[in-house]
């Protein structure tokens, strides 16, 4: 390497420095995110993140949940609790009320390829915006025994305002 100036010299060391640690990181990253689901996140996620308890062995796909949106003095929500047909498992999902853990709807087991697109909570909320949990509760379609399960942050939005 020809010596041109000490600065400049300088600046290409750090340079390779740089991509080197890039390099270690995104080898790391690919390496490894197969174990990034398993991770346990707490309850401080914004809505839509997922709350992951332990796994088994085998996979099983959830779907994400957006707010859920209902007119005042009414129960009935418009939802997308879909089980992927490649589930080995069927499912529970439970609605809670994260202000005092009630639970405003819990579903009939739900097959692979099947799902519930419309529910009735148990009660009617004023205008306002309310955190709800939706918790996956799974069920190996062999057996039943219980496997893992997931629960998803969301809201409930009561006559399209605020709290």
């Amino acid at each position: 390497m020809v010596r041109v100036n000490g600065a400049i010299n300088k600046k290409l060391k750090w340079g390779i420095a740089a991509l080197l640690v890039i390099f270690i990181a995104v080898t790391i990253f690919l390496l490894f995110r197969e174990r990034i689901a398993d991770l346990i996140f707490d309850g401080d996620n914004p809505p839509g993140h997922a709350v992951i308890t332990p796994r088994q062995a085998e996979r099983i796909l959830f779907t994400g949940v957006g707010a859920m949106r209902m007119d005042t003095d009414c129960t009935y929500v418009v939802v997308k609790f879909e089980n992927s047909e490649v589930n080995p498992c069927d499912f529970r999902v439970t609605v809670v009320l994260d202000e005092d853990e009630s639970v405003l709807y819990q579903s009939s087991y739900i097959a692979p390829g099947t799902g519930v697109y419309e529910i009735n909570l148990n009660r009617a909320f004023d205008k306002g915006v309310y955190p709800v949990s939706i918790r996956y509760d799974t069920y190996s379609v062999e057996d039943g025994t219980s496997m893992n399960g997931v629960t998803l942050k969301s809201v409930l939005v009561v006559g399209g305002g605020e709290k």
